[in-house]
């Protein structure tokens, strides 16, 4: 076991001591490699949780203090920017809805153990010239708004909001059809009079969806799967699993679902010899993702995806360089919406892309054909590294 992964076993451990409110053991922590435990949940956004289990047993270093600070600061000062968000849009008839870390923070032991990055959010899309001057007057700059699924909206220090006109932009198939609907879904807050929320197995259902989203991409850290836990540990005894059957086997994730939630029931009961060989390497892909992926794990998730087999190949190869280079239409909607809304110009946003490949994004370029000559020694006819 290198050193990476053995890390990635003592951030979980402690993770799940946290999660149970456990003491952990001395002589464990005394072995752990206090440096990589700390990068690797800074990466992971695991820090504060991590920290919380940390400190009973010895006396963190100041930079864990420091970094639990501020990660508990920034979630206290999101907590209060929304609720002056979600004000204005009751007082201005906007129906929305808090999305995932918003909700599941209130789950862990303490909120603050739950680091947010952002605050996610759905509206109704029909009052965003309103949302978008309210936001203005808030002192917001609006990164993005109307050129995707979600507005975004920053304001320093730390202030950050993803403001969702759909939870799936129309590429991610088959998520984007499942969720155009969500009307259907919605349940009606009871103190809030354009507030709704999802029922338990709609709010686990919508979890999975967008953490599988990640996953077969580039990946998701450890947080993710920890949400997991901490949501099975709170409803797995009252969660109707026939109906989240039915709902993932339409969304083409419910092998993914169970095999993550076994996983989870025995991360939560901390019964890590009963691990199977490839809970193990669900594990291991966590561990080296980070927060939100990497570009090894999404380029060699996009080669598997072109072969039916799910196997790297010659022509799996030639299909991912072709989709490169040729992008669907999709793509140039979210990253290049002048040239979505002026085809004629697609050849010149050719030339931008490739001098953006070679003067911009050129570490990226090459990290990305250092994956695709990595595979060409693994034959051509075997499935990719597990990673």
């Amino acid at each position: 076991m290198n050193e990476l992964v053995k890390t990635g076993y003592d951030m979980l451990y402690l993770s799940l001591c946290a999660l149970n409110e456990v003491m952990p053991d001395k002589e464990r922590v005394k072995e752990m490699n206090i440096d990589m435990l700390f990068e690797l949940c800074q990466k992971h956004s695991l820090t504060s949780l991590v920290y919380y289990a940390l400190a009973k047993v010895i006396a963190p270093e100041k930079r864990w203090l420091e970094a639990n600070g501020k990660a508990v600061r920034k979630n206290m000062l999101l907590d209060l920017e929304r609720e002056k968000i979600l004000a204005f849009m009751n007082d201005n008839g906007i129906k929305h809805m808090p999305l995932k870390g918003i909700i599941l923070k209130e789950l862990y032991p303490k909120p603050y153990m739950r680091q947010m990055s952002d605050n996610d959010i759905w509206y109704d899309e029909s009052y965003s010239n309103e949302l978008k001057n309210f936001m203005r007057k808030l002192g917001y700059k609006d990164i993005v708004v109307g050129k995707a699924h979600h507005d975004e909206y920053k304001r320093p220090p730390v202030y950050s909001f993803e403001m969702h006109r759909e939870l799936f932009n129309k590429s991610q198939e088959p998520f984007y059809s499942y969720y155009k609907d969500i009307n259907r879904l919605f349940i009606r807050d009871k103190n809030s009079k354009y507030g709704c929320h999802f029922g338990i197995e709609d709010f686990y259902v919508y979890m999975l969806a967008h953490e599988y989203k990640h996953y077969s991409s580039g990946g998701t850290g450890l947080r993710s799967l920890i949400d997991c836990c901490v949501y099975i540990k709170r409803y797995g005894n009252e969660l109707n699993f026939t109906y989240i059957e039915t709902e993932t086997k339409k969304l083409g994730i419910s092998d993914f679902e169970e095999k993550q939630r076994m996983l989870c029931r025995k991360l939560i009961s901390m019964n890590f010899d009963m691990l199977y060989g490839y809970e193990k390497e669900m594990l291991e892909y966590f561990f080296l993702s980070g927060a939100y992926g990497n570009l090894e794990n999404n380029v060699s998730n996009k080669l598997k995806s072109f072969d039916a087999d799910g196997k790297i190949n010659s022509k799996s190869k030639v299909k991912y360089i072709f989709s490169r280079i040729f992008p669907p239409m999709e793509f140039y909607k979210v990253y290049y919406p002048f040239f979505y809304r002026h085809r004629f110009l697609l050849p010149i946003c050719f030339l931008v892309r490739v001098y953006k490949g070679i003067f911009v994004s050129h570490k990226k370029l090459k990290k990305e054909i250092q994956v695709l000559k990595k595979h060409n020694y693994q034959g051509e006819d075997e499935n990719c590294e597990k990673i």
